[in-house]
């Protein structure tokens, strides 16, 4: 697989996991592709020291400094053709930065990685609210 391959694999199977904004990595701070094409630039060139892996942070909801804020720090590799996730962070954070909750996923594959609306159920605790409600005036016999 070649790079043209794997930044269209990266970038499409991301954005449409709703990971579509902005994003940090080592090398600065950019659009998902912007970031990714110049990890595969590095990964390829001529460099001794190329990364091993494609760090990336986004925050998955920002409402504002006086607002809690959910951050997604991931770490993807690249092996010949397959693309893994090594590590994914999910935090929610209070307005002052103190850990609110903390979810780690491990050893992902590419379409593995849950999309943004489910890591943040993760850490937001909506599993742990929803409730199935009791079915009432049945009979048993």
């Amino acid at each position: 697989m070649d790079n043209k391959e794997k930044l269209g694999l990266i970038v499409g199977t991301l954005s449409g996991k709703g990971y579509d904004g902005m994003m940090m990595s080592r090398s600065g701070v950019g659009k998902l592709g912007e970031v990714a094409e110049e990890y595969l630039r590095e990964k390829n060139g001529d460099r001794q020291e190329s990364p091993k892996d494609l760090w990336l942070s986004t925050y998955l909801s920002w409402k504002g400094e006086d607002s809690p804020h959910v951050v997604c720090d991931m770490w993807l590799a690249t092996d010949g053709s397959e693309i893994t996730i090594d590590k994914m962070i999910i935090e929610k954070k209070s307005e002052h930065g103190t850990l609110l909750k903390r979810c780690e996923l491990k050893n992902l594959s590419l379409d593995s990685i849950p999309t943004v609306e489910k890591a943040l159920e993760l850490v937001d605790g909506a599993m742990e609210k929803k409730m199935i409600p009791e079915k009432k005036g049945r009979l048993r016999l």
